[in-house]
């Protein structure tokens, strides 16, 4: 247990200064206890291992809410067609927007299906809280995903990614969720600006955050 002191920000941003050393010694002393306890210790501790052990209630939205209200606002069509002499390329900078009363945060990008040409527009929920993306069963017919027990490559905005298909008994069934191992995996800073109801991706981290 850390001794008791006085914080301060300074000396909080000082201490995670170098998160990854942080977490990997805290892993490494967790582990070594369970080890002394004659406990199993397992290397993706936190992660869950089966898409049935994530769920989270969003009671505002659904494939309804996407085709019509968020394909108003975004002016793309929820699953359409995605053609374009720029989509050829992985996008290295997207926009979102913060919506409604309860701040969701959107974004809207072009998925396909690894082996297959043909993109698609694919409203998505950005939820921090998610450890995997998510596609709805809507959106994978679209998409031509066939086993729908397993994750699947894909690639959303030009960047791969593997995905599951939202279970059909949690509380997300029509929902596109971007989780965080596509936010890990593909390196991107996230930007949010509350004020004027909008978020940024950054790909690579190598990108100048502009307003």
């Amino acid at each position: 247990m850390t001794p008791p002191c006085l914080h301060t920000y300074d000396t909080l941003n000082q201490r995670l200064s170098n998160t990854q050393e942080l977490l990997s010694d805290h892993f490494h002393k967790i582990s070594a206890q369970h080890v002394r306890n004659g406990d199993f210790v397992d290397i993706h501790d936190g992660i869950p291992a089966d898409k049935e052990e994530y769920d989270v209630l969003i009671p505002d939205m659904g494939h309804e809410e996407l085709s019509r209200d968020i394909s108003d606002i975004f002016g793309v069509l929820y699953l359409s067609v995605a053609s374009g002499p720029d989509l050829v390329h992985a996008v290295q900078r997207a926009r979102g927007l913060i919506w409604g009363k309860n701040r969701r945060c959107l974004i809207t990008l072009a998925t396909r299906l690894q082996g297959k040409a043909c993109q698609r527009w694919v409203h998505y929920l950005f939820n921090t809280g998610s450890p995997k993306t998510y596609i709805s069963a809507q959106a994978a017919s679209v998409l031509g995903i066939v086993n729908r027990e397993t994750e699947t490559l894909v690639y959303i905005g030009g960047h791969p990614t593997t995905a599951m298909v939202s279970p059909e008994h949690s509380h997300f069934p029509e929902l596109n969720i971007i989780g965080m191992d596509y936010i890990d995996y593909n390196r991107v800073a996230v930007f949010l600006d509350p004020a004027k109801r909008t978020f940024k991706f950054y790909f690579g981290l190598s990108g100048k955050m502009e307003a």
